[in-house]
C-alpha cells in the first residue's frame, strides 16, 4: 500500500491531464482533481499500488461539480 498522500503528489499530474483528456476545461480539471484526490485520501479501505492507479482513474470520471457539470 502506498502512501496515500505521497500517490496523490505523484499523480496529480497525470491526472489532471486525464481529466482534460475527459473534456475538462483548466478550471473544471483543477476542481474534480481536488475532489478526486479528497475521496482518494478518505478512502477507508487500502489500496495495492495498481489498484489504486485505477480507482483515482475512475473517481476522476464520476467526479462532477455540485452545479452538475
Amino acid at each position: 500500500m502506498p502512501d496515500p498522500e505521497r500517490f496523490v503528489r505523484e499523480h496529480q499530474t497525470s491526472l489532471w491531464r486525464y481529466l482534460r483528456l475527459l473534456g475538462a476545461n483548466a478550471a473544471d480539471a483543477e476542481y474534480l482533481l481536488q475532489e478526486t484526490s479528497l475521496r482518494f485520501l478518505r478512502r477507508t479501505q487500502p489500496h495495492p499500488a495498481a489498484a489504486a492507479t485505477a480507482c483515482c482513474h475512475c473517481t476522476c470520471r464520476h467526479c462532477r461539480r455540485p452545479d452538475g457539470s
